[in-house]
């Protein structure tokens, strides 16, 4: 399933990904932008109303990689492009399952909930800002084609190791019908205490 990149779409993406630009053009560390580039994947969803073909995507990839099925897979991913049409994120969602599937399928892994869940949205997070940044950096930072390449990179390659990405996939994977995260547990308040105090020592 080949899909074009959303660089051309940067303005209605900005509100959820021009933060991570920003960052990467005034030369950010790259773990750091990669930080906000999944905190924008979590606005982007949000903002599109949800994404209710993650939790189908991520059912298929443990099915599909677990059965060794390549047909089941691409049947199935076809199937989500179909069925979750009305969602902006579907075509992200149904070429990242099938990119995914077929490489897990190549190397015999068998994905679980959480890697699914996590590789998903690495990918959505590469599809929907990474892959527009090259050009953006090169112009405003580097001047140059190649060493952008080699920042947009490795950004990409911070994505998986994220607090934001392993944060996001546990609450996407108990997201509301309409495919909304759940909400972030808050942190229970720290007792300013003397007890308390050596508790946190």
């Amino acid at each position: 399933m080949t899909m074009p990149t959303d660089g051309a779409d940067f303005g209605r993406t900005r509100p959820c990904y021009g933060k991570s630009y920003t960052m990467a053009r005034d030369g950010a560390d790259d773990a750091a932008v990669a930080e906000f580039v999944v905190r924008g994947v979590e606005l982007d969803i949000k903002r599109d109303g949800g994404a209710p073909a993650f939790r189908t995507a991520v059912e298929l990839l443990m099915v599909a990689s677990s059965s060794g099925n390549s047909r089941q897979l691409l049947s199935g991913a076809d199937a989500i492009g179909r069925n979750f049409v009305d969602s902006p994120l579907t075509r992200h969602i149904a070429a990242a399952v099938e990119t995914l599937g077929l490489s897990a399928l190549a190397e015999g892994h068998s994905l679980s909930a959480e890697h699914a869940s996590e590789k998903l949205l690495v990918q959505i997070a590469e599809s929907r800002c990474c892959d527009g940044m090259t050009g953006y950096i090169a112009r405003n930072r580097t001047k140059d084609l190649a060493a952008s390449q080699e920042i947009v990179a490795s950004i990409k390659a911070h994505l998986p190791q994220t607090y934001a990405v392993r944060d996001l996939a546990a609450r996407m994977l108990n997201c509301s019908p309409k495919g909304l995260p759940a909400r972030a547990p808050k942190a229970s308040p720290m007792a300013h205490t003397v007890a308390g105090l050596d508790e946190e020592i």
